[in-house]
């Protein structure tokens, strides 16, 4: 069984479905027995809710969208040999 302090680290792979089938459900089982715990999830599930909606509809400007493909494109490059 988790504690309070290792569900609240795993708190946004939660909530945003990165963790494993087993991790989801000793979270969740946690969350059943945890007020406190669930309501700090249930604070931040709603507030990435009104962030994602809210977000939707404006779109990042070109030249930062473009900054942060090159520096993605970058970081996936394999390391160059020496």
């Amino acid at each position: 069984m988790l504690n309070c302090k290792k569900t609240i680290e795993l708190l946004y792979p939660y909530l945003d479905r990165e963790l494993s089938a087993q991790e989801l459900e000793e979270i969740q089982e946690h969350l059943d027995m945890c007020p406190p715990c669930a309501r700090h999830f249930a604070l931040e599930s709603g507030m990435l809710r009104i962030v994602s909606k809210a977000c939707k509809s404006v779109q990042a400007p070109a030249a930062l969208r473009a900054r942060v493909m090159s520096t993605c494109m970058k970081a996936a490059e394999p390391p160059r040999s020496q």
